[in-house]
């Protein structure tokens, strides 16, 4: 992007020069003659244009100078980011230090044309093993959540079929046990909707 807005300033300041040697050269041969008013214009054109080229040169300089600061600054900000893809904790927790990680990325300034690509690249690597790892992450937790709804469903289903057997009579030490170990099963997801009936199905002691 900025090398294309240089090349398109410098042809813009050529095709100026250009015009103007133009235009000079026509208005010399339409002259009667010749005098020192176009030796004055022209070299007033050319200290113009000298300044132009250094200003523009200096600043053409800052900006390389600038380029390669951000380019080292992303550079950091993806090992942050490598890092807390590598981390062992639940990515889901993670997600705060992630945004924030993105927000620095966005706020660095370009970079030199010839790292852009690479750059970016390895950036989207590790955001999307991020990503991968919130959803391998949910997985497991959504499949340890399956399997308490399944054992708490199980007890139930055994406790309903004890009561049945012994036609509500006082419960037994063992079926209150069984009771008591039902309720310390694993928490089930709020949004289950099965979990909310489940404690409804649980024997209570007389």
């Amino acid at each position: 992007m900025e090398s294309a807005d240089r090349m398109t300033r410098s042809k813009e300041a050529e095709g100026i020069k250009t015009a103007f040697y133009r235009l000079l050269t026509k208005l010399k041969s339409e002259a009667s003659e010749v005098g020192d008013k176009f030796d004055e214009v022209e070299e007033n054109f050319k200290s113009i244009y000298s300044d132009y080229k250094r200003e523009r040169a200096e600043y053409n300089k800052e900006q390389d100078a600038l380029k390669a600061e951000n380019l080292e600054k992303k550079k950091a900000i993806i090992e942050d980011l490598k890092a807390l893809v590598e981390e062992s904790s639940d990515a889901s927790s993670n997600f705060p230090a992630f945004r924030e990680i993105q927000n620095r990325w966005r706020a660095v300034g370009p970079v030199p044309a010839s790292d852009y690509r690479d750059l970016n690249s390895n950036y989207q690597y590790y955001v999307e093993k991020f990503y991968d790892s919130v959803k391998i992450s949910r997985e497991l937790r959504d499949l340890d959540f399956k399997k308490n709804l399944e054992a708490k469903e199980q007890f139930c289903e055994e406790a309903e079929s004890w009561q049945r057997t012994t036609m509500w009579s006082a419960p037994s030490t063992s079926s209150r046990n069984s009771t008591s170990s039902g309720r310390r099963l694993a928490p089930l997801p709020r949004s289950s909707a099965t979990a909310s009936g489940l404690v409804s199905r649980l024997p209570h002691q007389q």
